[in-house]
This record gives C-alpha cells, sequence and structure tokens, in this order.
C-alpha cells in the first residue's frame, strides 16, 4: 500500500470521528415511578392529607431526575451534585390543560459524545393535562437545559405531540 492511500484513509476516519462528536444525539431513560426509587410517598402514611410522591429516576453524566406527584399532577427536577432545580411552578405555568402530569415513562437526554462519552445537555419529556370544557388530552414536550454548573433552566414547552419541534429547540442548545 502505498503512502498517499494510507494517509487518505487516516484523514477519513479522523474526519468522520470529528463530525460524529459534534453531530447531536439521544439517549432514553425511564420516567416511571413504578420502576425508580421511591424516596417519599403518601402510601407510607395512614391517613395522608394528600396524594403525593417523590421518585428518583436514572440519569446521565452525573444528572439525577427527580420525579415529583401530588394532587393529580407530576413534574421533573433535575439534580447535579446535591443541588436540585426548582422549576415546578414554570413548567406548570407553561404546560397546557388542568392536572398536568409526566406521561409516557421516558425521557429524552439530547447531547453529543465527546471524547467516546455521551454529555447531556438537554432533556426532553412529556406531559399531559385536560382541556377543562372536554376533558380531552392536551400533550405537551418540556425541554429543560441542562447547564454547565448543573443548575437546569426551562428552554421552553412545545405544545402538542411534535417532537421534531422539541428536539430542534432542544439542538440550539447544545455547545
Amino acid at each position: 500500500m502505498t503512502r498517499i492511500p494510507q494517509i487518505a484513509i487516516f484523514l477519513s476516519m479522523m474526519l468522520t470521528g470529528i463530525v460524529s462528536a459534534q453531530l447531536a444525539t439521544s439517549f432514553f431513560t425511564q420516567a416511571d415511578p413504578k420502576y425508580s426509587a421511591l424516596v417519599a410517598s403518601s402510601e407510607f402514611e395512614k391517613e395522608p392529607e394528600i396524594d403525593y410522591f417523590t421518585a428518583q429516576l436514572p440519569g446521565y453524566g452525573g444528572y439525577e431526575l427527580i420525579m415529583q406527584g401530588g394532587d393529580s399532577r407530576s413534574w421533573i427536577e433535575v439534580r447535579y451534585a446535591g443541588q436540585t432545580s426548582n422549576l415546578q411552578s414554570e413548567i406548570m405555568g407553561k404546560v397546557n390543560g388542568q392536572f398536568p402530569a409526566v406521561t409516557n415513562g421516558v425521557v429524552e437526554w439530547r447531547g453529543k459524545i465527546i471524547n467516546k462519552v455521551f454529555v447531556p445537555q438537554v432533556i426532553i419529556y412529556r406531559m399531559d393535562g385536560s382541556d377543562p370544557e372536554t376533558m380531552k388530552k392536551i400533550e405537551s414536550l418540556v425541554v429543560i437545559a441542562l447547564n454547565s454548573g448543573g443548575d437546569a433552566n426551562l428552554l421552553g414547552v412545545v405544545a402538542g405531540d411534535q417532537p421534531a419541534q422539541a428536539k430542534k429547540l432542544a439542538d440550539q442548545n447544545l455547545k
């Protein structure tokens, strides 16, 4: 084999690695309290005043997800290095419908593979509420940025079943 094809193969492999490291990718974890570590629950009390629960969900890259719920509502908070986000009121204020709750049982983690390691930067998960007049389901996709230093912020809520729109919003935040 001559030197030129070897160099071409090497450059091709290097460019492929560089390009693939720059592409957004997704991994998925469960978001179902039944399959998670239940940290607190009204089920543990004899006569609870209200139904509630806190469940620890699987995460990536040092991030933990905490699903909290009560009074037929639920949401996900992000924890990193012992610091927990406080996104409940912002999420609940933007998700459509009454009694919004996490549904679908899946969290999508958007990020990049850097040095052969997945680095999560955004999560996307589904919430449903109900129309107060028709009682029909109203779907939303919640998009949360995972910022350096471990804090998280709500990037937005995409109305309806529009995963491509949610991914587009997520990917605009990738670094």
